[in-house]
């Protein structure tokens, strides 16, 4: 009995010495955080550059024409051009403090959707 007590005190003396797995584990946490903190910061330094926002900027002018796109495709609805020009002006009456107006803005926008 004394011989299994012994033998059973020595490996768990043995378990609870050896701090190499828990410190292994800490250590793959603290370079799963390091990680995940990179990457973070990379992701909100490309969303700030690889996005473009008409926010911030400014111009002297008070209004636009947009005109017409042509729709330059096979396979694209016949109204795409008709849908993506009404859009677009929308987007910039409500973004924007330019005033849309049908012909001789001081800004001009037209383009083809191909």
């Amino acid at each position: 009995m004394k011989n299994s007590f012994s033998n059973a005190s020595l490996s768990k003396v043995q378990i609870s010495g050896d701090k190499s797995p828990v410190y292994n584990f800490n250590r793959i946490a603290s370079v799963q955080r390091l990680f995940v903190i990179g990457l973070f910061f990379f992701v909100a330094t490309l969303s700030g550059c690889g996005l473009y926002s008409f926010s911030g900027a400014s111009t002297a002018a008070k209004n636009i024409t947009i005109e017409q796109f042509f729709n330059n495709t096979d396979l694209a609805p016949a109204n795409v051009s008709q849908t993506f020009t009404n859009k677009l002006k929308d987007y910039y009456q409500r973004n924007s403090s330019l005033k849309v107006v049908p012909e001789n803005g001081e800004l001009q926008v037209d383009g083809a959707i191909t």
